[in-house]
């Protein structure tokens, strides 16, 4: 971008995404202030204030705006910009941080508790990533994907994490993007080879995402309830990326951690972890969930609230399906997934009558094992059928968390075969539902 396009050019995308509602607003990285400038002319009654590390480019902010702060979040301190922020800006900063998750929690404190953080952020996996790469030519230029000053790279996956260990909760607002149509024919028989659907290109089309985060309510609970995990991995990598990268399970913790490697079956991991678990309550988890910083300070609060409520045996997972009518349904939870354009419910803690499987949580004198007849899914449903047939509840938990596996929004391998299994487990059942839609 050259001197005379920077003078008159502010990212349009991001100022049609902050509401009207919005008064007090922080543009971090604000240049020299054109984009606030705007949203002053939309509403002169907003108070706009900027963050800036040139001082030569602040001093020209400064024109625009009510108040400049030349600072740098991520070593200097926050409280001077003060808070009760409606909107926090944003735009293509990250990516310039070499710890942006300590910038983004310094801004979280500085937000109302409706405001939210309004994110632009350059898409390492586009196509034209791929097209250096297979030429062999991975250039650093001035401006673009492959800025110079950049220092972190993101895709989809890696952004939700992000917001997710700063107590944030993003929604994909919108993408930005620049596509080959005939790349991505060309692109397509790759993908199948790969395994992975035709959605990726979509996502490899997208030049920017554009987030709207809001911030989380912080845990109550400030000391961890030891947890026994029992995980199955098919996919060292898939494990390691997610899973295994996890904040709570790299950190300090008091929990017990039981991995069963593949050829292991699913259902003999599972149940061998159960007979084995040192804690008052097991999280079966699937190796694709990451937990995010503080997930199991959050689940202490909601196991203290099921205790609470409930007097007789219980289990919960991360996400269910509670059936309004026969043939109207409604999923709970908090479970996000790539490309989410929808804000999961963690408000509340939601008595469901199915589960997904991704994560099951349950007391471990419950001692409910999985049936082998059902093979490598559909076990939360099952699980969840069996505690209500008992007298038990069932409860979808508002802990946000990240489905990241190789099969996200569409059906594993051995999934039509499970399906048949559980129907033909509960012929009386007329309707059998995951969040994925009801069992037809």
């Amino acid at each position: 971008m050259s001197n005379n396009d920077r003078y008159n050019w502010f990212n349009t995308h991001l100022f049609n995404a902050i509401p009207a509602s919005a008064v007090r607003i922080l543009d971090v990285g604000c240049d020299t202030g054109l984009l606030g400038l705007e949203l002053k002319k939309q509403n002169p009654d907003r108070f706009v204030s900027g963050v800036e590390l040139n001082p030569e480019t602040a001093a020209l902010a400064e024109e625009c705006l009510d108040e400049v702060h030349v600072l740098n979040l991520e070593h200097e301190d926050a409280d001077a910009l003060g808070d009760q922020f409606d909107a926090i800006i944003l735009g293509d900063v990250l990516e310039h941080l070499i710890n942006p998750i300590v910038t983004l929690k310094k801004l979280r404190e500085l937000l109302s508790d409706t405001g939210a953080i309004y994110t632009s952020i350059p898409n390492i996996q586009h196509y034209s990533i791929f097209r250096r790469l297979l030429k062999g030519d991975f250039q650093y230029r001035e401006t673009g994907l492959l800025d110079s000053t950049h220092v972190r790279f993101f895709c989809q996956a890696n952004i939700i994490k992000l917001m997710l260990d700063a107590g944030l909760l993003p929604k994909l607002d919108q993408r930005i993007l620049k596509d080959d149509a005939q790349l991505a024919g060309e692109l397509g028989p790759l993908l199948v080879r790969l395994g992975l659907s035709k959605a990726a290109l979509k996502d490899m089309e997208t030049f920017q995402y554009q987030h709207i985060c809001h911030k989380q309510p912080p845990p109550k609970s400030a000391a961890k309830v030891p947890l026994s995990f029992v995980v199955h991995s098919q996919f060292t990598g898939v494990l390691k990326d997610n899973f295994y990268s996890s904040p709570i399970i790299r950190s300090k913790h008091p929990h017990q951690i039981s991995i069963y490697r593949k050829p292991m079956a699913l259902v003999d991991a599972w149940n061998e972890g159960l007979s084995k678990a040192k804690h008052e309550y097991v999280v079966f988890v699937r190796e694709h969930m990451y937990l995010p910083d503080q997930w199991d300070l959050r689940l202490a609060d909601q196991i203290e609230h099921i205790n609470s409520i409930c007097d007789g045996d219980w289990i919960a997972g991360a996400a269910g399906v509670k059936l309004k009518q026969q043939d109207s349904y409604i999923v709970c939870g908090a479970t996000l997934v790539p490309g989410q354009n929808t804000l999961p419910d963690q408000e509340r803690l939601r008595e469901v009558d199915f589960l997904d499987d991704n994560i099951i949580v349950m007391p471990a004198r419950t001692a409910l094992k999985l049936d082998p007849k059902l093979g490598g899914h559909l076990h939360g449903t099952d699980l969840a059928l069996r505690m209500r047939e008992q007298g038990g509840r069932v409860f979808a938990l508002p802990t946000p968390c990240l489905e990241n596996g190789p099969y996200t929004n569409r059906m594993p391998p051995g999934f039509e075969q499970s399906k048949k299994a559980i129907k033909a487990k509960w012929p009386s059942e007329p309707v059998i539902a995951t969040s994925l839609g009801p069992l037809s």
